[in-house]
């Protein structure tokens, strides 16, 4: 059996957090080594606790999920890095690759599709819901729309 994927969670609302830590306590493939309530404590937390994953959220105080997400990248590149946010914005998706994340998952998911997301990233897969394909497409044919429109 192969050992579970050391994971921190980085999410300002307790409850968030609560919820998260509760799905994945009996999940054999995680182990929770961590939370971190700001993006700066995320950085500090994993140069302490050096997590494979880390769970972030987007809106936190002292610093943001993107800026921390680019931070602990940059100090520690194999650590891998997911998103967890109530945005549907796919900007902030794109933003979110662009400093590094290796994904996105909202936060509205069932939890079947939430460990199944997580369970594909820490492997090195690219799970994508249709939603997510969908909004995808829609912006890059806006895109293209746009630039023919020149």
């Amino acid at each position: 059996m192969n050992k579970p994927v050391r994971l921190l969670i980085a999410d300002d609302h307790l409850l968030a957090r609560e919820g998260v830590k509760e799905i994945l306590e009996g999940q054999k493939e995680f182990e929770i080594v961590g939370e971190a309530s700001n993006g700066l404590q995320a950085i500090e937390k994993t140069r302490e606790l050096l997590p494979e994953l880390v769970l972030m959220d987007i809106s936190m105080p002292k610093m943001n999920g993107f800026d921390a997400t680019k931070e602990i990248k940059k100090q520690f590149p194999n650590v891998k890095i997911v998103i967890m946010t109530v945005s549907y914005d796919i900007t902030d998706w794109f933003e979110a690759l662009k400093r590094g994340a290796q994904g996105y998952l909202l936060k509205n998911l069932n939890t079947e599709d939430m460990l199944n997301g997580l369970k594909a990233y820490s492997l090195d897969e690219i799970p994508m819901s249709k939603e997510m394909a969908f909004r995808i497409w829609k912006e890059f044919k806006k895109d293209g729309q746009a630039q023919a429109g020149k």
